[in-house]
């Protein structure tokens, strides 16, 4: 291989997606794995979160969280990522960040705000209530 080549080497993930896991209807779901997982979410957000500088995914979605083959919980796609490298927070307006569906509010409205942790919580949140309630369709 030779400049500029390119390569991304990552870790092969059995299960696939969480997106996969969730409408495989060949395997159970029980309450306890499902628990399991959002908990591991939680801490995954929580360690991008408290990082120096912290870093904001803007992308959180089920294709977007890896299942292990003993159902561990690995983050990826960070190509909408972004270092909070000022301050406390990064006052932006991003119009096009993320899947709408999963987008806070503000953003959906096109308004400026302040990006925090709160913009991968607003995901999340409506993530979990999808993901234990199963009340949702399509792409979550």
């Amino acid at each position: 291989m030779s400049p500029p080549d390119l390569l991304i080497l990552t870790e092969f993930v059995p299960r696939g997606s969480l997106f996969a896991l969730i409408h495989d209807d060949s395997e159970p779901f029980p309450w306890p794995r499902r628990l399991r997982i959002a908990a591991e979410v939680a801490a995954g957000l929580l360690y991008l979160h408290t990082r120096r500088p912290p870093i904001i995914h803007r992308d959180l979605k089920s294709d977007n969280l890896l299942i292990t083959a003993t159902y561990g919980v690995k983050v990826c796609d960070f190509g909408l990522a972004r270092l909070k490298q000022h301050a406390s927070s990064i006052q932006t307006r991003y119009m096009n960040a993320g899947t709408p569906a999963w987008m806070a509010p503000e953003t959906l409205r096109g308004e400026m705000f302040v990006e925090t942790g709160f913009f991968d919580i607003a995901a999340w949140t409506r993530h979990l209530m999808c993901f234990l309630s199963g009340l949702c369709s399509g792409s979550y």
